[in-house]
């Protein structure tokens, strides 16, 4: 995943030391709470309504990350490639906070946020992403809501948008689009595999209730039997109940394999269960009529 956009960052670093000792290939994917100290992150909700899907000023960015534990901030270093010394010399690593969405009624307040750290290597620019959700009421808490399993030796990157919210009986439902690949710079070459994850968040919980693939790519080099292309992308509908509650997602995915159609076409539907606030499959993805 590649950065093509310039943009203002913080914790701003040069890295002059004649070797990069890479400690993982992304950032970790954790799951934890963390305490907010001081009152600067009420600004987010003091800002333009419209602001979804905007980049922090760095001093509120600030605020975000030094709520988070050391070796979280640490990991954003850690994940440059090793390109020898020259490379070292000239190589960068940045910080920087995107708002997805926020929210704020009778004293209690949300935001959902992505945090970035961007990487520079000569001639190459990367980032990866990971979600917190911001709690303000009594207390202030920040989440981080882990969206795949940590992998220390994995390449992939992500990429979170927030698309739209649902009504839900106790909060609301974020919808947000992952976009993830297994294009980085340390391991170029072999397969490749890419997409766009939807998922839904429930606030204030920060639980990840569901997640399904809207496209799915993916790349094997085979030297005997030929390079194979596979392309899957998925139709989505919502149903809600008559309060305007999601209460189902139903999907519709097809695939091709080299440009041509590749069976089955399946479908499945995931339904809100709310004993256990979170969907469930009703069963395996069956074959579309």
């Amino acid at each position: 995943m590649r950065l093509h956009q310039t943009a203002l960052f913080f914790f701003s670093l040069l890295i002059g030391s004649t070797t990069l000792a890479s400690d993982r290939l992304n950032l970790p994917q954790l799951s934890a709470d963390f305490a907010v100290n001081g009152t600067e992150l009420q600004a987010i909700f003091q800002r333009d309504p419209n602001r979804d899907n905007q980049e922090l000023p760095p001093q509120l960015a600030e605020a975000v990350l030094s709520s988070l534990s050391a070796d979280f901030r640490n990991a954003c270093h850690g994940m440059m490639p090793d390109f020898g010394a020259a490379a070292a010399a000239q190589s960068t690593w940045r910080w920087s906070v995107t708002l997805l969405h926020a929210e704020s009624s009778q004293g209690v307040q949300n935001a959902l946020l992505a945090l970035r750290c961007t990487v520079h290597v000569p001639d190459v620019t990367f980032y990866d992403e990971r979600l917190a959700v911001y709690l303000s009421g009594s207390t202030r808490i920040l989440k981080m809501v882990a969206l795949d399993q940590d992998c220390t030796n994995c390449s992939d990157t992500y990429h979170l948008h927030f698309r739209q919210k649902f009504r839900n009986p106790s909060g609301y439902l974020a919808e947000l689009s992952v976009e993830h690949t297994t294009e980085n710079p340390c391991c170029d070459g072999g397969d490749t595999d890419s997409g766009e994850r939807w998922v839904l968040i429930h606030v204030p919980s920060g639980a990840n209730v569901l997640a399904f693939d809207k496209e799915a790519y993916h790349y094997n080099h085979d030297d005997q039997d030929g390079d194979t292309e596979t392309n899957c992308k998925a139709d989505v509908a919502y149903e809600r109940d008559t309060a305007a509650n999601l209460k189902a997602v139903r999907t519709k995915t097809g695939c091709t394999e080299n440009g041509q159609f590749k069976a089955p076409e399946t479908t499945a539907r995931y339904i809100w269960d709310e004993a256990k606030s979170r969907f469930h499959d009703t069963g395996a993805s069956t074959p579309a009529p």
